[in-house]
């Protein structure tokens, strides 16, 4: 089970912070107070199995900006195109109320290119995404 909710604002204290664990019932997982555990916990990965009650399993995950951007990008070039590319993104809006992501994933070998592109002004370019259009964008530039 995986429950987790995003805080602060981007360019900020944006940060994410999630629960993973085996329990018997999902609604000991969905009943945790995340911003008690915000509080508590500075960034990392850490075991809460003691404080959850009939869990098998339970850690905490609390990530800053900059590493929820790693990780979604890591994801864009190794798991979505299978590596050796090189990926660039950010979070656009000021909270989770209207966060926005725009990342761009090319061949390692365009990498001075892509660091070139203006992430704002293609943003800036964009449909209003909606889900007639599956919540996202795709274009390719040479």
């Amino acid at each position: 089970m995986f429950y987790g909710r995003f805080f602060g604002e981007i360019n900020s204290d944006f940060r994410a912070v999630a629960i993973i664990g085996s329990v018997s019932d999902d609604n000991l997982i969905f009943n945790i107070d995340l911003k008690e555990y915000d509080s508590k916990f500075t960034f990392g990965a850490f075991n809460i199995k003691k404080d959850i009650l009939k869990a098998k399993h339970c850690h905490l995950l609390k990530m800053d900006e900059r590493d929820i951007l790693n990780t979604i990008l890591l994801y864009i070039s190794y798991e979505r195109f299978e590596g050796g590319y090189f990926s660039k993104g950010k979070f656009i809006g000021k909270n989770t109320k209207n966060l926005k992501f725009i990342g761009i994933c090319g061949d390692i070998a365009n990498e001075m290119s892509i660091k070139s592109i203006n992430l704002d002004e293609i943003y800036s370019s964009m449909p209003k995404l909606t889900s007639k259009n599956g919540f996202y964008v795709s274009k390719f530039y040479q």
